[in-house]
């Protein structure tokens, strides 16, 4: 998961609007078990792009896999 994580900054980096590769990172946040970081990714992909229903389903996703 680190070599995908390191890709992953340098996307975010690339194309910091791009709401895919923000939900992206937020999945593969949630794949290494941060589910901290994830919850954040999806939120603040909510907050910046609310009409992108996948961030919804990312975070209900962390929720399920925290017990939330």
């Amino acid at each position: 998961f680190e070599e995908a994580g390191q890709e992953m900054r340098l996307a975010r980096e690339l194309s910091p609007l791009d709401p895919v590769i923000h939900c992206s990172d937020g999945f593969l946040q949630m794949m290494s078990r941060d589910y901290e970081a994830s919850e954040k990714t999806h939120l603040e992909l909510i907050r910046t792009a609310p009409d992108f229903g996948t961030a919804y389903s990312g975070l209900a996703r962390v929720y399920a896999a925290t017990g939330r």
